[in-house]
């Protein structure tokens, strides 16, 4: 969960810093998604007139297209800018990137006066960004707890009501979800993807079947909070859990996933998951009938048709992440 120390309060502070360091009017920090751009902290009065947009927008979108930094010294005669206030006279745009190069956020500050930015001062904020790219970059993954769940809840609820992702209908409460992180636990992980101290995404297992000779195969999800998709967080997720659940004896993860979800296939076939076939109208959500995609993959191919063992409950499990 989030706290003292979250992701927007440590963006809030080093935008203020930023804006202290020179005749800046306003600073933000936004998170870059696959689609979006979204504002996650900011120094300067009132939030802009845009705090989420096309990734391709603006001087924002020039910015990320080239991974490197753009500048309008005069914004009034610049197309791309995006207006958020009308007592901008210069903007600059820096791309944060993470280890692979990606953008995964920018840095946006803003002058009143025009000519603002020059070699200097781009270097200089340049430089500056770097010092904050783990807002963006870094990410731990552990055990669930309890006090995730009202996390957890805030990062389901939009696949519930807005998506056919799931087939709920009714996002969970907190209190719900934690009752199902404790309830998964007794026999497979459910883990926590976080970055400083906040929550950006989980996966968990559960029983495929409840019939016995099931008992070796699991089913598996994950769930990245917006601001966070494209970043790698569902596949270090997936890694730990099959890492886990290969230890304790599973030999087979399955995985359902409702048509169309292109981002969701690519992240299990990358994951080594292999199609084995699709229940077709098997579910009506937001109007229409909905197809599932399953897919498989194995946990520990090496059986060689030997009687596995039995596999270990996870509430009996000493190899914490």
């Amino acid at each position: 969960m989030a706290s003292i120390a979250s992701r927007k309060s440590r963006a809030e502070r080093f935008a203020a810093f930023v804006r202290r360091s020179g005749p800046y009017r306003w600073v933000g920090l936004y998170d870059v998604t696959p689609e979006e751009v979204i504002l996650l902290g900011f120094s300067g009065g009132a939030p802009p007139a845009h705090p989420r947009f096309p990734r391709g927008a603006g001087l924002t979108g020039a910015a990320i297209a080239r991974g490197e930094a753009v500048v309008s010294n005069d914004v009034a005669t610049d197309p791309r800018y995006l207006t958020a206030f009308d007592t901008t006279g210069s903007e600059l745009i820096v791309p944060i990137l993470d280890e692979r190069g990606r953008v995964v956020g920018t840095l946006d500050v803003e002058s009143a006066g025009r000519d603002a930015f020059g070699p200097g001062e781009v270097e200089s904020l340049s430089g500056l960004s770097v010092s904050v790219a783990s807002l963006f970059t870094g990410i731990s993954v552990r055990t669930a707890r309890p006090a995730d769940a009202a996390a957890f809840a805030e990062i389901y609820a939009p696949f519930t009501d807005r998506t056919a992702v799931s087939f709920e209908e009714e996002p969970p409460t907190a209190e719900e979800m934690c009752a199902r992180v404790r309830r998964t636990l007794q026999w497979t992980p459910w883990l926590t993807a976080t970055n400083e101290s906040d929550v950006v995404g989980y996966a968990y297992a559960s029983k495929h079947r409840d019939r016995a000779a099931y008992r070796w195969s699991v089913d598996v999800s994950a769930y990245v909070r917006e601001s966070f998709r494209g970043r790698g967080v569902g596949r270090k997720l997936y890694d730990e859990l099959f890492g886990i659940l290969r230890r304790q004896g599973f030999r087979r993860a399955c995985a359902g996933i409702t048509l169309p979800n292109d981002a969701s296939v690519a992240l299990h076939l990358a994951a080594g998951f292999e199609p084995v076939g699709v229940y077709r109208r098997i579910g009506w959500k937001l109007g229409a009938w909905r197809d599932v995609a399953w897919l498989a993959r194995d946990l520990d191919p090496d059986d060689a048709g030997r009687p596995p063992s039995e596999p270990i409950p996870f509430s009996s499990y000493d190899d914490d992440p």
